[in-house]
């Protein structure tokens, strides 16, 4: 009851202060409507200058970093100081303070007809303005059948904390095509790769604005090398970001991902973000989805045991999650379902020699078979954030981990090369579309011990 009540308050202290930092952020902007190219909207302040303009942002980022630590909790730049940036120049936040067809008028006239779009295909909120201003070093770099693209350095103004250096995004001409396929797509939220649109100056033209995963998927960097990340500090944090990430989209946002795996996991702006937000459904249809598709999307080592019986919940996202995190310290990689099946010893969950009781503890309550014993999201970032501060390295061989490593890959890659000498073809589909009543068993490889009780955070009494 006490951890109830102490999640609640939690969760009420986050919602404030990013309510405060909105508030704060609207403010600004009606300060500086210049830096954002909304003057036809917003009337421009006399007596501002670009010092002014510049401290005033600093002064935001230092006072809002300070809120959050004031009140112990953690802050995240993506989360609590670039996203709130960007959700307060969508265009249904801009329509809803100046109205919908001023918005549209105040356009460049060449990009009316697709900013009328977006707001007749719902989108505006997942449409977020940058001025052309803030782009430099612009190159194409390709003209497909569709559109054109080109790579540039973003520079927003908000972008004032000691840790920024120049990002590189990747600019798409809006089609059509494009707006329709963003309008199935953008159903589901997506913070990470699609971050907003911007007009050019010159042609008038609509661009889509892309993050670019220069890192690539988590499966592709353990593949290419396995014993990279192998300290136990290193693995932490890429759970730790990949759990913030989690936390965020079930109490912040209220959606399930309903797809999570290490090709959804990229690597861009030196972090790890989860991606495809596809299925993506609000957290309370989950449930009714699924049993109204009578379906289910995704790759089988990553599907909860429940989901066969027609449920989802947040706990079945965090079932994916405990696979994914046992995979940052196995590096085991799943091939195609017929692969993987035929033989569960070659890709048997077990325990791995060398890593800390604690994150073992942590993996195998995610993938305990009744949701209910699994953590939730935001247990599984207090549990990764007590061990954190404390030491990641602690009680962890690393010896033991590399040679654990190095075993399990030589077997997978052995077996992989029979099976395909075998069967043929080496490219097989990893992820498919399964009919609820013949969706493949995964539980025959999972060789834990599970506690099949509530899971208890380390601070929990």
């Amino acid at each position: 009851m006490e951890d109830d009540i102490q999640q609640l308050y939690v969760k009420q202290l986050k919602a404030q202060l990013l309510e405060n930092t909105h508030e704060a952020i609207q403010s600004l902007i009606a300060r500086y409507p210049d830096e954002f190219d909304l003057q036809a909207l917003i009337p421009l302040p006399e007596n501002s200058s670009d010092n002014d303009k510049n401290k005033s942002f600093l002064d935001l980022y230092q006072n809002t970093l300070e809120e959050y630590r004031d009140n112990d909790v953690d802050f995240d730049i993506h989360w609590h100081w670039t996203l709130p940036w960007r959700q307060n120049t969508s265009y249904k936040i801009l329509a809803e303070s100046y109205g919908q067809e001023t918005v549209i008028t105040a356009a460049i006239p060449r990009s009316r007809k697709a900013i009328s779009q977006i707001y007749e295909n719902g989108l505006d909120q997942y449409m977020r303005w940058f001025p052309w201003r803030w782009f430099s070093d612009i190159t194409l770099i390709g003209a497909g059948g569709f559109s054109a693209v080109y790579f540039a350095v973003l520079k927003p103004p908000y972008e004032v904390h000691d840790s920024v250096e120049d990002r590189i995004v990747a600019l798409k001409v809006v089609d059509d095509k494009i707006l329709n396929e963003i309008a199935v797509q953008s159903k589901a939220f997506n913070p990470v790769l699609f971050q907003g649109i911007t007009v050019c100056e010159s042609t008038g033209d609509m661009m889509m604005i892309m993050n670019l995963a220069e890192g690539g998927n988590l499966e592709d960097h353990i593949k290419r090398d396995p014993l990279a990340d192998s300290e136990m500090e290193s693995i932490v944090n890429i759970a730790l970001r990949l759990a913030i990430s989690l936390s965020s989209l079930h109490d912040d946002i209220g959606f399930c991902h309903r797809n999570i795996h290490p090709r959804n996991i990229i690597h861009a702006d030196s972090e790890y973000f989860l991606v495809d937000y596809r299925y993506s459904t609000p957290c309370e249809e989950a449930t009714a989805i699924t049993r109204a598709s009578k379906a289910h999307y995704g790759r089988v080592p990553y599907i909860a045991p429940e989901v066969r019986r027609g449920l989802y919940t947040t706990r079945s996202d965090v079932y994916s999650m405990g696979i994914v995190l046992w995979q940052l310290v196995s590096k085991v990689l799943f091939p195609a379902s017929d692969m993987l099946l035929e033989d569960p010893n070659i890709y048997r969950i077990e325990p791995v020699p060398g890593v800390p009781k604690w994150f073992e503890a942590l993996y195998t309550a995610c993938l305990e078979p009744t949701p209910q014993h699994r953590p939730n999201a935001t247990e599984i970032l207090a549990t990764l954030t007590h061990y954190s501060k404390i030491s990641a390295d602690e009680e962890t061989d690393e010896r033991k981990m590399t040679n654990y490593v190095a075993e399990r890959r030589l077997a997978c890659q052995k077996h992989e090369a029979n099976l395909y000498q075998k069967l043929g073809s080496k490219t097989r589909p990893v992820t498919g579309l399964y009919v609820l009543s013949k969706l493949p068993s995964f539980e025959d490889h999972i060789k834990l011990s599970f506690k099949r009780s509530r899971y208890r955070t380390p601070n929990a009494k």
